[in-house]
């Protein structure tokens, strides 16, 4: 049947979002570019410098020479003197998501515990069940909505920070990426958001769609 299939490729898209937000929250628990550079690291960076008279005849080579002159600049301690990468909110927000999914996951697979919720109210609190009804269904409207802009925010401070900044600077020709290695989680994270932000973008057209097509089917 149809709705099989559609339920299996729905449930391979949560399986898909859990595991690239996981991978988001776990990446973001520790900035990289917090850590101090070691003894003579700034200059290892870098294979050759590039000087003020290559600039002039190549200007293209000027944003490579601003980075590794704020780079190899006494003052710079660590890179995130130079990258701010935002990760306390991605992080925050990542975990913030993940109990978002979480709460709808089993919603959907367990819609009687709705039903029970309910009950439980009226046997402690006497008011009428359509007041609970109420108050459910607008619930899932407000955690919608709030998880709609905590994602928005996770986007803008992703985004918003260095890491597009930090992704020109390794395309210089006079970086040694080699000596850069131990900051891979970061450019780990920049594909994960990525595959993240497009399958729960998917997610959201589905569930809107679903939605209406609910309602549709309920006014009928």
């Amino acid at each position: 049947m149809w709705w099989i299939l559609v339920l299996i490729i729905y449930i391979n898209l949560i399986i898909y979002i859990f595991g690239y937000i996981f991978r988001v929250y776990d990446n973001t628990e520790k900035d990289p570019f917090q850590e101090n550079f070691g003894f003579e690291e700034k200059k290892k960076i870098f294979n050759y410098t590039i000087n003020d008279d290559i600039v002039h005849y190549l200007t293209y080579l000027k944003t490579c020479k601003n980075y590794q002159d704020l780079i190899l600049d006494p003052n710079t301690q660590k890179l995130g003197d130079i990258f701010e990468l935002n990760f306390e909110t991605i992080h925050i927000c990542a975990l913030l998501m993940i109990i978002y999914l979480f709460y709808t996951f089993f919603r959907s697979l367990f819609e009687f515990f709705y039903i029970l919720i309910i009950l439980t109210c009226r046997a402690v609190f006497p008011i009428p069940q359509s007041v609970t009804t109420f108050l459910f269904k607008c619930l899932n409207p407000f955690l919608s909505i709030l998880n709609g802009f905590i994602f928005i925010l996770c986007i803008y401070e992703f985004y918003g920070g260095g890491i597009n900044s930090y992704f020109e600077f390794l395309s210089c020709k006079n970086v040694n990426y080699d000596e850069l290695k131990k900051y891979k989680k970061v450019e780990n994270l920049r594909s994960d958001f990525r595959k993240f932000s497009i399958l729960y973008i998917i997610h959201i057209a589905i569930t809107v769609f679903t939605s209406r097509i609910s309602r549709t089917n309920e006014e009928n």
